[in-house]
């Protein structure tokens, strides 16, 4: 049954392949991202062949990483590809020599090649190899020429979901809510288990879907808030407090499962890191709340967040809810995953 399985698994990697190569067939820069993300499909259904088996050989674990690695270089995804080249290097250590350099014989000069291709390319692209992480300081011609060299980077590059996330970056900042959301959108499709990506896409969400399915969007998130990544479920307790800010409707039960994904984000990640300040901050203010109460910004300081605090405008201090959010998508839309 273990052998079954694992042949269904490949047998579902190759059908992604298959259609992957027609759309390709194809051309246009729609089936080019669409193919990348079959691709990206099929080196998951992969590894999760191999999970199926209970004590696969290193042989079959050297060629799962091997096809794990090819797709994600034929989806033209230098940074996936380069960790997924890490754990071929891994496995390789566990096979006899000869085999593993037999093994390896299509797949390490198509590696390296996308390898030089993505490199030279940043050389190219110096603006978004240095400023990824903070392009608001950029103005006037350099921001221009930072859009200029992400737009080229993700023409040739288009299954790299880190590209999508810049993109997403460039048109929040340009104003065009829509398109940020249509750029984050495909970071999460190529990546779909980055928690980072999904918290950027949920905390856009309220900016441009309709009011009226903003609830869905919500109990779909809610509904996986129990292996949510810590930024997502802070995002999305952040959303719940929002809506109960703007009007009385179900304010208790809103605040209720905020209060639930905190919890379930705090037993996520260390308390001292900044996602775990943060969450504590929300913990405390979700807690005031439900008791009936008003935060204060003393709520702030008991988190740890007194840095955030002094640094802040005296005026914004009156609001520990406005001054936390703030810094959340700072934090969540400003840095790469």
């Amino acid at each position: 049954m273990t052998a079954e399985r694992y042949h269904l698994g490949l047998g579902e990697s190759g059908r992604l392949k298959l259609r992957a190569t027609a759309l390709l067939a194809e051309g246009g820069s729609e089936r080019a991202f669409e193919a990348a993300a079959l691709l990206h499909d099929a080196a998951r259904a992969e590894a999760r062949a191999l999970l199926t088996l209970e004590h696969p050989t290193p042989e079959v674990r050297l060629a799962s990483a091997i096809e794990q690695c090819a797709c994600l270089v034929e989806g033209l995804d230098p940074v996936l590809a380069s960790r997924a080249w890490g754990q071929v290097l891994e496995a390789a250590g566990r096979v006899p020599e000869p085999l593993s350099v037999s093994m390896l014989t299509r797949l390490k000069p198509r590696y390296f090649r996308l390898e030089s291709a993505f490199g030279g390319a940043l050389r190219k692209s110096p603006l978004v190899a240095r400023h990824s992480g903070s392009l608001e300081l950029l103005r006037g011609r350099e921001r221009q020429r930072y859009v200029r060299e992400a737009g080229l980077l993700l023409a040739r590059f288009p299954g790299t979901p880190w590209l999508w996330w810049v993109s997403c970056r460039i048109e929040h900042l340009q104003g065009r809510p829509r398109a940020a959301w249509d750029a984050i959108q495909r970071a999460c499709r190529l990546e779909p288990d980055n928690g980072h990506y999904d918290a950027v896409r949920l905390w856009l969400m309220p900016r441009v879907v309709p009011p009226k399915q903003v609830d869905a969007y919500l109990s779909e998130a809610y509904a996986g808030i129990h292996h949510a990544s810590p930024e997502v479920c802070l995002v999305y307790a952040l959303n719940e407090m929002e809506l109960v800010r703007r009007g009385p409707s179900a304010g208790t039960p809103r605040l209720e499962r905020a209060f639930e994904a905190v919890l379930q984000g705090r037993s996520r990640v260390p308390a001292e890191s900044a996602i775990g300040q943060y969450l504590r901050a929300a913990w405390f203010l979700l807690s005031e709340q439900l008791k009936g109460g008003e935060p204060t910004i003393d709520l702030l300081y008991r988190a740890g967040l007194g840095d955030l605090i002094v640094a802040s405008p005296v005026a914004t201090r009156k609001d520990p809810f406005r001054l936390l959010s703030q810094q959340v998508t700072q934090v969540i839309t400003r840095h790469a995953a």
